[in-house]
């Protein structure tokens, strides 16, 4: 077991606080396995590592949101030229390595949609 895990507090003694927490368990329980199945369908879209021509530079960029400490780090993929806040700061290797890393939940832009702009 990793040293990273954090012992389980304890449960609330109420019966309320034990329905709030049944609830926020179940909501994202749900979460997960939405996520799960997205992955089982479809793959995170890998930019090709070749996406950036010599002196071009960087074409890619991620918007993180904040995670509770803890928790995977969740953004998601930009291509350049999405109307979305902020600039490529990654190149096609970067962002591909970035999408393999399992302690990340990136996932593609839902304006520019990166996967069909690589296809």
């Amino acid at each position: 077991m990793s040293s990273d895990v954090q012992p389980v507090p304890p449960l609330p003694a109420d019966a309320e606080g034990l329905r709030t927490l049944e609830r926020w368990l179940e909501l994202h329980l749900a979460a997960v396995r939405e996520r799960l199945a997205a992955l089982d369908v479809a793959p995170p879209p890998v930019p090709d590592a070749g996406d950036a021509a010599e002196g071009e530079g960087a074409q890619w960029w991620v918007t993180w949101y904040r995670t509770p400490p803890g928790w995977p780090r969740r953004g998601d993929l930009h291509r350049a030229g999405c109307w979305m806040k902020g600039a490529p700061t990654l190149t096609g290797a970067e962002a591909a390595a970035l999408l393999a890393d399992a302690r990340h939940a990136v996932t593609e832009c839902p304006a520019c949609q990166p996967a069909r702009a690589a296809s």
